[in-house]
């Protein structure tokens, strides 16, 4: 927004390709006065243009090859043209080749993972085997994002300790492994809830 005028890209183009009208120009000259960064803009838009042209106006001199132009005036009209039989079945087939493949791609993508390896290490974890490289108790989820760093070296990827608070889990506590971290919630009532990221 410049003054009370909005001056959008579409008027600038414009305004460049000389297609406003004289009211409108003098609008966008005002705000151009006014207004640096919009002018810069204007530059910019107009360097474009200019390399554009230096780059695709030799192309405007040269003919439409009558080849092409042939070309075109032969294609028949689409609606008085019959389809021929080994058109339909191409496309059932292509039909039929999309349709496999989205099949395949649907068994795939809803395949469950394996995860076998990670319940059995998260469960090692729980009940302290193999032993935390490193246990920090912490009373508020403000302490906890103090480890964020920690934790994101450790499992390889930008996570941060979740806040639960908001499903009536407090963070307690963090486990770090050696390529794992446990971090560990209570509710109002003791019960712990876990999180293994590996």
């Amino acid at each position: 927004m410049t003054g009370q005028l909005k001056i959008t890209d579409l008027d600038l183009t414009a305004y460049i390709d000389g297609e406003l009208d004289a009211a409108r120009v003098r609008a966008v000259e005002g705000a151009l006065s006014r207004d640096e960064r919009l002018a810069a803009r204007v530059d910019s838009y107009r360097a474009d243009k200019n390399m554009l042209k230096s780059i695709y106006g030799p192309l405007a001199e040269h003919s439409i090859p009558s080849a092409w132009t042939d070309l075109a005036r032969a294609i028949p009209d689409p609606a008085a043209r019959a389809r021929r039989p080994w058109q339909l079945v191409g496309a059932a087939a292509a039909l039929f080749l999309i349709v496999l493949g989205g099949l395949r791609f649907y068994e795939g993508w809803r395949r469950p993972v394996p995860t076998v390896d990670v319940i059995e290490a998260a469960l090692g974890a729980r009940n302290d085997r193999p032993s935390a490289q490193k246990t920090v108790a912490v009373l508020s989820i403000g302490e906890a994002r103090r480890y964020d760093a920690a934790l994101v070296d450790i499992v390889g990827v930008n996570v941060q300790v979740p806040a639960l608070g908001s499903m009536g889990y407090q963070v307690t506590g963090l486990k770090f492994y050696e390529h794992a971290a446990e971090i560990e919630y209570h509710d109002g009532k003791g019960r712990l809830f876990t999180l293994y990221l590996r």
